[in-house]
């Protein structure tokens, strides 16, 4: 069933400046470094984006942001009291990857469930403090040579079908 309600997310432009520098400073650090292993780039890049998103929403008593990162792939969490929506953040490559693999188990598949009304199937240890009422995810892409990345927020169920998306690009 589709949700008519479009996606409020007054903050999007934030994300992406926050994502769009981490992205120039941490091409910059290797860059400069001439780093020739770029072993570790990607984990001080997501490193960049949290230490950005908690200095943007430092004073903002509206958001939470926390940091997840198991194994290969990493998400921040953006928790906007408030509106109790939760915004998963990702690589778009990831995301694209898990729901071509149909992994139902995932965690992104879990915190869906927020988008049912049902907080009682999120395992115990994916569960806040407070309840969300809608879990967004927002991915990105960022292309280097043109310096600007593509952002897309999406709300799915736990099945993994896309309920409605908004698109922006990074200035």
């Amino acid at each position: 069933m589709k949700d008519p309600t479009k996606l409020k997310f007054k903050e999007k432009d934030y994300i992406a400046k926050c994502i769009n520098r981490a992205q120039i400073k941490n091409n910059r650090l290797f860059k400069e470094n001439n780093f020739e292993l770029m072993i570790g780039k990607d984990r001080l890049l997501w490193d960049h984006i949290y230490s950005n998103l908690k200095h943007t929403f430092r004073n903002n008593n509206k958001f939470t942001v926390s940091y997840i990162q198991n194994y290969s792939w990493r998400q921040i969490y953006l928790y906007n009291k408030f509106e109790k929506e939760l915004y998963i953040i990702m690589n778009e490559k990831t995301f694209r990857g898990i729901i071509k693999d149909n992994k139902k188990q995932h965690l992104i598949a879990a915190l869906a469930n927020i988008n049912n009304g049902n907080i009682e199937n999120i395992p115990k240890r994916y569960k806040l403090n407070e309840e969300p009422r809608r879990s967004i995810i927002i991915t990105f892409n960022y292309d280097e040579n043109l310096k600007k990345g593509k952002y897309k927020a999406i709300r799915i169920t736990p099945n993994l079908l896309e309920i409605e998306s908004d698109e922006w690009n990074g200035k």
